[in-house]
C-alpha cells in the first residue's frame, strides 16, 4: 500500500503510515507463527481553523477620556474557543477593574474607569487567529469651576491681605498666575498655592501697586479676577482700658505708648489737656516703626491731666494721675547687713526710712515677727529696730525689714561659744589614794549642754566598769568606790575643745582624803 513503510528492529516489529487518508481506515494484524495482535483505525477529517472577527471595523480603534469605560468585543467562528487577551504584548488576567468576558462566541474585554496607562495595543488571540486593538486615553479637559461675579470682583485698603481663589477640574493640574499679561511667580512677593482642587493667589499686604486684572490659566481654561486696593485711614489699634488711665509714683517715669494701624511714617501730635506738647528736656517722644511713644523720666504732680495722641483720621486718649512719692528704706552699707554674733550677745538690726510715719514690719525666714519676749522692735523719728538682747542658736536664720514694696534682709548667723573645762592646781592633779576609799574626780564646763567623755591611761572608760559618771548642770563628775591598787593610773577628761589630766596613785590603809575639786572617803 503506498505510503506504509513496515520495520524491524531487534525484537520491535512496527509499521507506519506517514499521511493518514481516509483509506487507511481499517484492521490491522501483526501476525506471527504462534500469536495474532489485531489494532482499529479510524482515520477522521481534520477541524478546520477557527476564525475571529470584529462586529464594526470601527472598534479597532478606541479613544476614551479619563475615567470613562473601555469595552473591546471579537465574535468567534467556534463559540468553544479559548482565547487569551494581551496588552502590548503581555498576557492580561481578570483582576480589580478589568473583566474577561465570554457570552457564545462574543468575547470581551471590559476596563470599568479608563486611565492613561489603559492606553496601548490590545489582541484577542486563538490558537489559530488574532484581532488587535487600538485604544488611545486622553485627559480630560482642565476647566475651572464656575464663581459667583462678586467673587472675581475685589477691593481691599492698603496694608490688608489680597486671597485670589478659583477650583481646577483635575488636582493635578498645573495653572499660571498673570497680573495685566505679566506672568508672577513666588519671588515676586506673592504666594501661589495648590491644594487638591484649590488654586491660590495670596497677597500678604496688600498695596496700590497690586491694583490690576488677574488671571489664573490652565492648559484648557482660564479665570479673571479684578481687584482695586484703596489707600486705608490711618487708626489707633485698640488699647485696653488700664493702659489709657494710668496712675504713677512721683519720680517714677512716665511712658504712654500707642500703636498705629499701618503705615509707619504717619506722624502724630502730641497734647496735654489741650495744649500741643513739644520736645523739651523733661519730655521725650518718640517713634519706632508703627509705635509712638511719650517719655517723661522723672514724672512730677504736674504732670497729671489728659493727653492725647492724634493723626488726620484718628485720636486716642490717656488719663494721667501722678501720686505722692512712696516712702522707702534708704540703702544700708553690706557689712550692715550681715550679723555674726555669739550666744548670748544682742542683736541689734536697724534701718532708716524716708517718711517718719512710715509703718515697717520684721520677718524671720518669712515668718511675720511681733513683739514679745525676747523681740523688741522700736521707732524713733525715721530709724527702725529690730533687737533681741540674749541671741541664741535659734536665733539665726534671714531677718526682713519690710515697708510697702521695699525690702530690706539681714543675714544673722549666732554661733556657741567654746566649752571650756575649769583648770586645776598642779598638787590637785597628782593625787595619793588609799586603798578601799572613795575617789570623786569633779569638773566644771562652761556650758551646761556640753558633753564630755573620760579616759583612763589613755582608753575610754567603758559603760560596764566599775567608775561611775555623774552630770549635774555644769559640773561633770567621775567616782571611784571602793578604790583599788588597779584604779591607779592617769585619768582624763575631755570635750571638743578641751582636754585635763589628772594623776590618781591608790595604796595603803583606809582613810579620808579631800582636795578641791577632788573629793575621796
Amino acid at each position: 500500500m503506498e505510503g506504509l513503510h513496515i520495520q524491524s528492529e531487534g525484537t520491535m516489529r512496527r509499521i507506519v503510515i506517514q499521511s493518514a487518508e481516509f483509506s487507511h481506515s481499517g484492521v490491522y494484524c501483526c501476525d506471527a507463527i504462534d500469536d495474532v495482535i489485531r489494532f482499529n483505525v479510524e482515520v477522521e477529517a481534520s477541524p478546520s481553523p477557527v476564525g475571529i472577527t470584529i462586529l464594526r471595523e470601527a472598534d479597532r480603534t478606541k479613544s476614551v477620556e479619563v475615567g470613562q469605560p473601555i469595552v473591546l468585543q471579537c465574535e468567534l467562528s467556534d463559540p468553544d474557543t479559548q482565547t487569551t487577551w494581551f496588552k502590548d504584548g503581555i498576557i492580561l488576567h481578570e483582576e480589580a477593574g478589568h473583566k474577561l468576558l465570554a457570552d457564545g462566541s462574543m468575547r470581551t474585554l471590559a476596563i470599568q474607569a479608563a486611565m492613561l496607562s489603559h492606553a496601548g495595543v490590545y489582541s484577542c488571540k486563538t490558537t489559530d487567529d488574532a484581532v488587535q486593538f487600538h485604544v488611545d486615553v486622553k485627559a480630560p479637559p482642565q476647566t475651572f469651576a464656575a464663581i459667583m461675579e462678586a467673587d472675581q470682583k475685589m477691593t481691599v485698603t492698603t496694608g490688608s491681605p489680597i486671597a485670589l481663589k478659583c477650583e481646577l477640574s483635575d488636582p493635578a493640574g498645573q495653572v499660571s498666575w498673570y497680573k495685566d499679561g505679566t506672568k508672577l511667580l513666588s519671588e515676586s512677593g506673592v504666594d501661589i498655592q495648590s491644594l487638591g482642587n484649590l488654586r491660590s493667589l495670596v497677597v500678604p499686604s496688600a498695596e496700590q501697586a497690586h491694583t490690576g486684572v488677574y488671571r489664573c490659566e490652565s492648559k484648557d481654561d482660564d479665570i479673571h479676577f479684578s481687584v482695586e486696593v484703596k489707600a486705608s485711614p490711618v487708626k489707633f489699634l485698640e488699647l485696653q482700658e488700664n493702659a489709657r488711665n494710668t496712675s504713677v509714683q512721683e519720680g517714677s517715669p512716665l511712658a504712654l505708648s500707642c500703636e498705629l494701624s499701618h503705615d509707619p511714617s504717619t506722624p502724630v501730635c502730641w497734647s496735654k489737656d489741650g495744649v500741643q506738647i513739644l520736645p523739651e528736656k523733661n519730655m521725650e517722644i518718640q517713634s519706632d516703626g508703627l509705635t509712638r511713644t511719650l517719655l517723661i523720666p522723672s514724672a512730677q504732680k504736674i504732670h497729671s491731666g489728659l493727653y492725647e495722641c492724634s493723626t488726620s483720621d484718628d485720636a486716642i486718649t490717656f488719663h494721667v494721675n501722678i501720686k505722692g512719692q512712696m516712702p522707702q528704706i534708704i540703702p544700708i552699707p553690706p557689712s550692715e547687713k550681715h550679723k555674726v554674733v555669739g550666744i548670748g550677745c544682742p542683736i541689734i538690726l536697724q534701718c532708716e526710712v524716708s517718711d517718719p510715719a512710715a509703718q515697717v514690719s520684721w520677718c524671720k525666714d518669712g515668718t511675720e515677727l511681733f513683739s514679745k519676749t525676747g523681740f523688741d522692735m522700736k521707732r524713733h523719728g525715721r530709724l527702725r529696730k529690730l533687737m533681741i538682747h540674749s541671741a541664741k542658736a535659734c536665733d539665726s536664720g534671714v531677718y526682713d525689714c519690710r515697708l510697702l514694696d521695699d525690702t530690706v534682709t539681714y543675714h544673722v548667723d549666732v554661733k556657741a561659744a567654746p566649752v571650756m573645762l575649769s583648770t586645776l592646781p598642779d598638787k590637785t592633779r597628782n593625787t595619793f589614794v588609799e586603798a578601799g576609799c572613795q575617789v570623786k574626780m569633779q569638773r566644771e564646763v562652761s556650758e551646761p549642754a556640753a558633753h564630755v567623755y573620760w579616759h583612763k591611761d589613755g582608753d575610754p572608760l567603758p559603760p560596764t566598769s566599775d567608775h561611775g559618771v555623774q552630770t549635774k548642770e555644769k559640773l561633770r563628775a567621775l567616782v571611784i568606790e571602793p578604790a583599788q591598787a588597779k584604779h591607779s593610773g592617769l585619768d582624763s577628761c575631755e570635750d571638743a575643745n578641751d582636754h585635763l589630766e589628772i594623776k590618781v596613785d591608790v595604796a595603803g590603809d583606809l582613810h579620808t582624803l579631800s582636795f578641791d575639786r577632788f573629793t575621796n572617803c
